[in-house]
């Protein structure tokens, strides 16, 4: 089983550098249109979200459905705890506009996948509620930022080496997505580790490493709009693909202690981020750690009510 750990963490940096070649075609893309900053990096989002897309539509073709809504409400506490909390005590600070209905309808959004599923089971009538959300909030989310960010004024229409370079990332997503589902039920089949914490912890963190590749890179390049709107953009797709997985079929959770521990962390970090939000119009270096502490103690809380 070491050899399989072995393949699965090659697997999440073969994936990681395979959505990196979607991202720079996108970004490149954008550029050539000269498509708004905060657009650009809400596109990218999508794009960022290619590994856990692919993964869990590999984990529901192989009946394992609790790895993709592990992945993906993981997912959104990685995006808004470690990462956007490591880039802010690296960098400082990030300027905000300090309004609450920036950020609110985005948070509110973000907690109804878990919330949903208290009841034991996403039925499609809730896939339903959640595409029309994301649909409601991304527009909404546009119309506030659409000129508070620079346009990039060169406009080239030569775009096919861009679209060949998407086309050869989306390809080695793919691949690399079967292989982990693949390896995964090995693990699963070996240790009897329940799929919603192999979700939950492992791919909700390996399969975000397109993310912390863009937010490190934006943040590099001085272009923090790119990191934020992009990491606003992946957590919106987790919830509308949560929305789309529940259209497919019902998805069934288990409503026990972890799960509520996992839902209350949730809320309360997300709570704290419209809070930070608001406060000084930045996010401060404090700040960060107070969301890196909160993904702790949710998903260590959550770890420990499911294995006692």
């Amino acid at each position: 089983m070491t050899a399989v750990i072995f393949f699965l963490i090659i697997l999440f940096i073969l994936i990681g550098k395979a959505a990196d070649i979607v991202i720079v075609g996108v970004r490149e893309l954008a550029t050539k249109l000269g498509v708004n900053l905060f657009v650009a990096g809400m596109v990218l989002g999508v794009f960022t979200s290619l590994p856990e897309i692919t993964i869990g539509v590999n984990a529901l073709i192989a009946n394992i459905p609790a790895i993709p809504f592990g992945n993906l409400t993981g997912g959104i506490l990685v995006l808004f705890g470690p990462i956007l909390g490591l880039s802010l005590i690296l960098n400082r600070h990030v300027a905000t506009d300090g309004a609450w209905s920036s950020i609110l309808p985005i948070t509110l959004y973000l907690m109804l996948p878990l919330l949903y599923g208290i009841d034991g089971k996403i039925s499609a009538l809730d896939g339903g509620i959640l595409i029309f959300g994301y649909l409601v909030v991304l527009y909404y989310t546009y119309r506030s930022h659409r000129h508070s960010a620079p346009r990039v004024h060169k406009r080239e229409y030569n775009v096919s080496a861009e679209l060949i370079t998407i086309i050869v990332g989306m390809i080695g997503v793919f691949v690399c997505a079967n292989a982990i589902v693949h390896y995964t039920q090995l693990l699963l089949e070996a240790y009897r580790i329940p799929a919603f914490l192999i979700g939950l912890i492992v791919f909700s963190i390996g399969t975000n490493l397109p993310e912390l590749t863009v937010t490190i890179r934006s943040w590099r390049h001085h272009i923090r709009d790119l990191s934020l709107s992009n990491l606003i953009g992946s957590a919106l797709t987790n919830g509308l693909t949560v929305g789309a997985f529940a259209l497919m079929a019902p998805i069934t959770t288990i409503s026990d202690y972890s799960y509520l521990a996992l839902f209350a962390g949730t809320v309360i970090l997300l709570g704290a981020l419209t809070l930070f939000y608001k406060t000084n119009k930045a996010f401060s270096r404090a700040e960060g750690v107070v969301l890196i502490a909160l993904y702790l103690l949710t998903i260590g809380s959550a770890t420990l009510l499911a294995i006692y």
